[in-house]
């Protein structure tokens, strides 16, 4: 069993007492009364923070609606202002002359006697012939525009004819140069690797005639750039001219003569 303290002079007594032996306080009854008083501050409590809760929502409730209708009326007056401005300008002009505020359909001002009606019609006249030149100016451009662009059509084109003949004629150097120029131009890509083959064909001769050939050498030049460039109708001449190159210069004749065979058998 548990001690409790009298609700009325403190004492300790059995929680199970019905009274007080010290002071005869009815100890369950205080006990009950302490119970509902403390039960009724809670609840008061609580409806007092509840009521506050509210309260403060529905200030600010009113707080947002007082800002929107502020600023509905904020902007309401800005387009009433707005309007009567126009309003205004629709009505009212500066004089050119002396800056006087005067109606737009007076002929003369009547501050300074300029003529306003007069000097419209010549703003009017200089307006239209300042639209007509900016327009001559713009169809002008277009035709320089267009005429640079063919002329640098034509050119383009002249150099990839001319760099296709230098290629038939065997000047493959210069025909590089001008393919390089042309970039992406048609099919230069297709010709700029033609050019890179005629390279390295000039490249193998110079690189088998510094020394006496080798049937070795002539079995790997045919497996690599030969191969390569069989079939390219621009490279057969040269073709012709390296082989015939390796051939002459070749010391032991019958030992070049039988590596060439196998090369031109490749071929």
């Amino acid at each position: 069993m548990a001690m409790i303290k009298c609700p009325q002079c403190g004492k300790e007594i059995s929680e199970q007492a019905f009274k007080c032996p010290s002071c005869g306080c009815l100890v369950k009854e205080e006990l009950e009364k302490e119970a509902r008083r403390k039960a009724e501050e809670e609840r008061k409590e609580c409806e007092r923070l509840e009521a506050e809760r509210l309260e403060k929502e529905r200030k600010e409730a009113e707080e947002k609606r007082r800002l929107q209708e502020e600023k509905r009326r904020l902007q309401e007056e800005k387009r009433k202002q707005e309007e009567e401005i126009r309003k205004h300008n629709e009505m009212y002009m500066r004089c050119p002359e002396c800056s006087a505020e005067v109606k737009r359909d007076v002929d003369v001002c009547p501050e300074c006697g300029f003529p306003i009606a007069e000097a419209a019609k010549v703003n009017v006249e200089a307006a239209k012939k300042r639209k007509k030149l900016i327009l001559i100016a713009g169809v002008v451009c277009v035709c320089v525009i267009a005429i640079i662009l063919m002329i640098s059509s034509s050119n383009r084109r002249k150099l990839y004819e001319n760099a296709i003949a230098d290629i038939n004629n065997g000047n493959f150097s210069e025909a590089g140069a001008k393919l390089e120029e042309l970039g992406s131009y048609e099919d230069s890509a297709k010709y700029i690797e033609i050019v890179r083959m005629a390279e390295k064909l000039s490249e193998t001769y110079a690189i088998a005639t510094e020394e006496y050939v080798r049937l070795e050498s002539l079995k790997a030049l045919s497996k690599s750039i030969f191969s390569q460039t069989e079939g390219i109708p621009e490279l057969s001449t040269l073709r012709e001219e390296v082989v015939e190159g390796i051939y002459q210069t070749a010391e032991n004749y019958e030992f070049a003569t039988s590596g060439i065979s196998d090369m031109n058998d490749n071929d």
